[in-house]
């Protein structure tokens, strides 16, 4: 479930005009904005949908993840960390999310 804190933030945000809205995947909750805009270069596209993760203690505690839609590029290149194999978590989340959303299909995150 997702702390009132963080409802009522995103409430605000949105009143605001931002496009944000909360979702919680096997009890992890997070903040999900789509299509916030990146410079190209040296990033590899012009906008990346973003997760924020939100700890169950919040506010008392600070955010401190967030993921990026995979796979991205960064000045022409990656890391393995981020693209790579030790990544199928963050992986998992981001398609979990996307996919608990109403008239979301799966999003091919490549190998890995």
């Amino acid at each position: 479930m997702c702390p009132q804190a963080a409802k009522d933030e995103v409430a605000a945000l949105v009143k605001r005009g931002l496009v944000v809205e909360l979702v919680e995947v096997a009890g992890q909750c997070y903040v999900l904005e789509r299509g916030v805009t990146a410079p190209v270069p040296p990033w590899d596209r012009g906008s990346y949908d973003i997760l924020v993760a939100i700890p169950a203690a919040y506010d008392a505690c600070s955010l401190d993840a967030f993921y990026l839609a995979l796979p991205y590029k960064f000045n022409g290149g990656d890391h393995p960390r981020v693209n790579g194999g030790t990544n199928q978590l963050r992986r998992a989340a981001m398609a979990a999310c996307l996919l608990a959303l109403p008239g979301w299909q799966a999003v091919d995150a490549g190998p890995g």
